[in-house]
């Protein structure tokens, strides 16, 4: 996934990508490294078929959300997120906030952080911290 992604990610360079394929792109990419986590743990704390599922989901939500933050690209200080800003629109590349502005990226981060969230439920109690994980990715500012 991490290699078709990139690979995604590299033929788009230069050109406008809609949002299916940035989706695509964080999918393969972030996406696919967080499912890996969330699907090893479940199996190595032998959760059934539907845990499995259910965790798999979540990192799919998530890391989607995650990756549509690219708010921060625009809104934050390079001294807050220790990085340069602005550095995709000077590299002329497509992302959610360019294709969707800021007020529909923020409503959609938070829309897939509870969807995700709601995904742990059959973990119980158990789901708290990923839960709260959730909820600091979602409520960032850095």
């Amino acid at each position: 996934g991490m290699i078709g992604g990139q690979t995604v990610d590299l033929l788009y360079e230069n050109k406008e990508a809609d949002v299916e394929v940035l989706k695509l792109i964080c999918s393969l990419k972030t996406g696919a490294l967080i499912k890996a986590s969330c699907k090893i743990g479940c199996i190595l704390a032998g959760a059934n078929d539907k845990q499995i599922i259910a965790a798999e989901t979540f990192a799919q939500k998530l890391g989607l959300a995650f990756q549509i933050d690219d708010i921060l690209d625009e809104t934050s200080t390079e001294e807050k997120l220790g990085k340069p800003i602005h550095s995709d629109k000077e590299n002329n590349k497509s992302t959610f906030v360019s294709l969707l502005g800021i007020d529909e990226c923020r409503r959609r981060v938070v829309v897939l952080t509870q969807e995700a969230k709601e995904c742990l439920d059959i973990f119980g109690q158990k789901a708290e911290p990923l839960k709260e994980f959730a909820d600091y990715l979602c409520n960032r500012d850095y």
